[in-house]
């Protein structure tokens, strides 16, 4: 070899170069199912069932536009975005773009999404300029007014109970929703009960919350506050003797009863109820410790 010469490299012209996400060879059928299940999966339940409603959404706008939906091009979504930035807010929006990225993962994994498009971002980003939602955060329930709720004589056993369990526990509306009576409750040696958040409850059954949607277990502590007025392990135990040991729901309230009964329950000590939801105990149990 002459001197200063490095040797060809051999030849890879016939040597497939993979593309980010594309195959090189078809699988076999077994494991392409397990793709396709785990692409399924990457979100949880109530998600999901958000998704196939904003796909839903989209597909009947490509339709009345005579546009295709699947797959779609990024043309198409930004202009969906556009269109509907009139009646529809800026995160609704996002959450939609994400039903479409969501529904192409599923369908077309191996083709480029055309949510990712820096079109569909800007579109986004001028729906929130334009727009510029106010961000809406439930106000919060202090203890000065759980305590005038609780001693008012309109409020029953049930009511006190899952205010201050919500409250003192700083549970989320669905996880004040999703207690069940005897699997979620354990005496916690004198000092409160223990409230099971999520994780496997039985055969069939997993909870799961917002922060724990692989169904690991949580328990929450909720501490006994003896002689006091918002002792909320007090107010279950009076709940508890009037419900009975039936196994099922704890508290037994939708999303939209739970909303009502923290709304009347300050319209009758004459407070405004328009900024209060199912969230207002967990934002003051927040509010309490940052202060």
């Amino acid at each position: 070899m002459p001197k200063g010469k490095r040797p060809k490299p051999e030849s890879t012209a016939l040597v497939p170069r993979a593309e980010p996400g594309v195959l090189t060879e078809p699988m076999p059928p077994r494991l392409d199912e397990l793709l396709r299940k785990s692409r399924e999966d990457d979100a949880a339940p109530n998600t999901r069932d958000a998704y196939a409603r904003d796909w839903e959404v989209f597909e009947s706008w490509c339709v009345a536009q005579g546009l295709t939906a699947l797959p779609a091009t990024p043309e198409t979504v930004a202009a969906f975005v556009l269109d509907n930035s009139a009646e529809s807010k800026s995160t609704t929006l996002t959450r939609r773009v994400g039903g479409i990225s969501w529904k192409h993962r599923l369908a077309l994994p191996d083709r480029p999404n055309p949510c990712r498009d820096q079109r569909v971002r800007e579109a986004l980003a001028a729906v929130r300029r334009k727009r510029a939602d106010p961000t809406k955060r439930a106000a919060p329930l202090r203890p000065e007014l759980l305590a005038k709720i609780v001693a008012h004589s309109a409020t029953s056993p049930r009511d006190a109970a899952l205010l201050l369990i919500a409250y003192a526990g700083a549970l989320r509306e669905s996880e004040v929703r999703a207690l069940r009576w005897p699997d979620d409750v354990r005496e916690a040696d004198g000092l409160g009960v223990m409230l099971q958040l999520s994780g496997r409850i039985d055969e069939g059954r997993v909870k799961r919350t917002k922060t724990t949607q692989t169904g690991e277990t949580v328990w929450q502590a909720v501490r006994a506050v003896p002689g006091s007025a918002l002792d909320p392990v007090a107010a279950l135990r009076r709940w508890g003797a009037e419900r009975g040991d039936a196994p099922g729901p704890l508290f037994g309230v939708s999303k939209a009863t739970l909303h009502r009964i923290v709304k009347r329950a300050l319209t009758r000590i004459g407070i405004s109820s328009k900024r209060y939801s199912g969230h207002s105990m967990r934002a003051g149990f927040v509010t309490e410790l940052r202060a």
